[in-house]
């Protein structure tokens, strides 16, 4: 019986478990399931003018956005291109979602004629134009008719890009319609263009004195951080941060040591034989070659060192390395070689420049020129004589200026190279208007070229040299447990030349890159998802190297915090710091503006500014100014303002002599010029506009 009582005394709840149940498997898919309302929004990408914007459909406008790339370049997408056509896509949804909506309100539409006439009537759209011959005067409207006659007979490809220019016109010209209705929508008053009229013509002369703020040292000035708060509340919209993410980084390079270089160079090496036997060179090159090219003829200033410097003995049929080539190891054959219609030279020079251009100094530096000639003809070494006397970029190398074809040089260096026949020491020096050439022929004139076939082999790091440096990474990671921790190491790691520390503040949510990794999505999306303060990274493999990073700041979006923008408030908090002091002084001093200056001390200037105008803002010695400039044309001629605490300093100014311009009869000119003005800036207004009372949350970063 006691069970029984229990189970009575408990019915409630357990009906209650039960109720609860049923609850839950009627609603479960509501709540729980993928589309359910708690779970619906984790596959958002962000919200555009109240519309939640789904992962699927950014992902499809991306993918519409790579195959309009790949179709109009034809060739695939690097990383580096993916983060902006991604942007791309973004914008395109912005398009969508903010534009189309405010254009159907508005009215505005493309009639059937209107693109008939962007393409083929009288007032044809650029992009056509640029498609079919460029500009107005390359542009031939026959080309279009006749492509549209016989677009059943292009080629799908062709095709393609026609479709796509179609369909981009479309949002190009509403755009344009929407942006010139603003235009059109600008209207400057005849009091506006007066107004603009006066502040360009209307003059003044002024006497002023001038204090500048770095009378002041910085270090008398307590700036605290309460300073930095009041100012920053003062100024919210001034201050107005997207989120960030602060981080340093370590970057380790992950570059071929030089058993790598041994290895790649022997396996270049057992290609020689066949390159040589081979009787199709260009098939070769494409199955061996990192860097497939075809066979080009090159002449023997157009030749890389390691051939022009052993020209006389380059072969028809031969194989010449392979020779380290920066990051690479080449093999060059001698397919062919012919006579060319241009002569190459190969010289080495000292140049001997006058002090000065007069006749004196130009006779010294020849009589220079002509002693160090004679010493050379008396044996002394030429490549030691450019050193010791050249005054040009070839003096460290010996003078050596290597091959070059006519049009290189200038003309008496030229002519005097090109009429050799041998090498050896020219006897007379070449005057040009650097100065004075002692000149020597290392090679003699050619007009050979060569067919060249070039077989590349890319030096990279090999798998071992790879896993090395992972787990120098690796351990480095696992090691470091704080910021401290992380640029002790980092600093022992860098002096052995091993790694690379970066810091960069408030990296935002949607950045491609870092100022030192161009594709770092993985690692920013690390510092947003997954990081908190002060936590460090596992290994990200990012552009080809191994990166560890601790994040070291969070930044949310609103109102900087002092230590967002300390220094730049703190400039700021100092100039009105000092600008107070500074004017506080000056008001407990009179008479003339040079008695006040006397008496303030050598810091104050005294001065005269002639001429100067409003729209300028300037006012002599003081410099760009705008409250100075407006308070002299706001005071009674021969009145002195009170302080002015200005861009630079604090100043007193005092309009002398004020000549207002006399009235004009016509101020069109005036009016263009300040439409003109606004019109400008219409395009970038509004679609900032546009963008902020979209109210648009990006929240990529999350997922991509």
């Amino acid at each position: 019986m006691g069970v029984f009582n229990k189970i009575n005394q408990r019915s409630g709840l357990v009906v209650g478990f039960i109720a609860i149940g049923l609850l839950l498997f009627l609603l479960g898919n509501e709540f729980f399931g993928p589309n359910s309302i708690l779970f619906r929004n984790q596959n958002n990408v962000g919200e555009i003018n109240g519309t939640s914007i789904d992962g699927v459909e950014y992902q499809n406008t991306v993918a519409n956005q790579e195959a309009e790339y790949q179709i109009q370049s034809g060739k695939g997408v690097t990383e580096s291109e993916r983060q902006y056509i991604q942007q791309q896509a973004w914008n395109k949804l912005i398009y969508k979602y903010v534009y189309v909506d405010e254009f159907k309100d508005l009215g505005l539409t493309i009639t059937e004629d209107e693109k008939f006439d962007m393409v083929q009537g009288n007032f044809i759209h650029s992009y056509i134009k640029s498609a079919f011959g460029g500009d107005q005067q390359g542009f031939n409207k026959s080309a279009v008719t006749n492509f549209l006659q016989n677009f059943d007979q292009v080629d799908q490809t062709t095709q393609m890009k026609w479709r796509l220019i179609e369909f981009q016109l479309d949002e190009v010209r509403l755009k344009e319609k929407f942006a010139n209705l603003l235009k059109k929508s600008e209207y400057v008053t005849k009091a506006e263009a007066k107004k603009l009229y006066h502040a360009q013509s209307d003059k003044a002369n002024v006497d002023f004195v001038f204090v500048p703020f770095s009378s002041i040292v910085d270090s008398t000035v307590e700036v605290s951080d309460g300073d930095i708060k009041e100012y920053i509340s003062k100024h919210e919209e001034e201050y107005k941060v997207e989120a960030g993410r602060s981080l340093v980084y370590a970057v380790f390079d992950v570059t071929p040591t030089y058993k790598d270089s041994v290895v790649i160079k022997k396996e270049i090496e057992k290609l020689i034989v066949d390159f040589k036997q081979t009787d199709n060179d260009t098939t070769f090159i494409e199955n061996n070659s990192n860097a497939a090219a075809l066979p080009a003829y090159q002449t023997a200033s157009q030749l890389p060192p390691s051939l022009s410097d052993r020209l006389n003995a380059l072969q028809k049929d031969s194989v010449y390395g392979p020779y380290a080539d920066g990051a690479n190891f080449s093999l060059y054959k001698i397919i062919k070689v012919e006579s060319d219609t241009n002569y190459s030279v190969r010289a080495s020079h000292i140049l001997l420049r006058a002090e000065a251009q007069t006749p004196e100094a130009k006779a010294a530096a020849k009589q220079k020129a002509q002693d160090v000639l004679n010493q050379i003809k008396g044996g002394a070494n030429f490549a030691d004589m450019a050193k010791q006397y050249g005054s040009d970029g070839t003096s460290t190398r010996g003078g050596d200026l290597g091959w070059f074809s006519k049009g290189q040089m200038v003309g008496a260096f030229e002519k005097a190279c090109f009429a050799s026949s041998t090498a050896g020491l020219l006897p007379n020096l070449v005057e040009t208007e650097f100065g004075y050439h002692i000149i020597k022929i290392t090679q003699p004139k050619t007009n050979k070229k060569f067919l060249i076939g070039t077989v590349v082999s890319t030096i990279e790091p090999s798998e071992e040299t790879t896993d090395s440096i992972y787990t120098k990474a690796d351990n480095f990671a696992a090691t470091v447990k704080d910021t401290a921790a992380f640029n002790a190491e980092v600093l022992k790691l860098s002096v052995k030349g091993k790694v690379q520390k970066y810091d960069q503040k408030n990296v935002a949510p949607n950045d491609p890159g870092l100022s030192a990794l161009q594709n770092a999505r993985e690692l920013i999306r690390w510092a947003y998802n997954d990081a908190e303060l002060g936590q460090v990274s596992q290994v990200f493999t990012i552009d080809n190297k191994f990166v560890v990073a601790i994040l070291t700041g969070e930044r949310d979006k609103g109102t900087a915090s002092v230590d967002d923008v300390r220094e730049d408030v703190k400039r700021k908090v100092l100039m009105e710091k000092k600008g107070k002091t500074i004017s506080e002084k000056l008001k407990g001093l009179s008479g003339s503006f040079a008695d006040i200056a006397k008496n303030y001390g050598a810091q104050a200037q005294t001065g005269t500014a002639s001429d100067v105008t409003m729209a300028s803002g300037i006012v002599g010695s003081i410099g760009y100014d705008p409250l100075a400039t407006g308070a002299v044309f706001g005071l009674k001629q021969g009145t002195a303002s009170q302080p002015i605490v200005g861009e630079n300093g604090v100043s007193l100014v005092k309009p002398v002599l004020v000549t207002l311009a006399p009235e004009a009869t016509d101020y069109k000119t005036y009016s263009t010029q300040a439409l003109s003005s606004r019109t400008n800036r219409v395009d970038y207004q509004s679609d900032e506009a546009m963008k902020f009372f979209a109210d648009i949350e990006d929240e990529r970063y999350r997922r991509y």
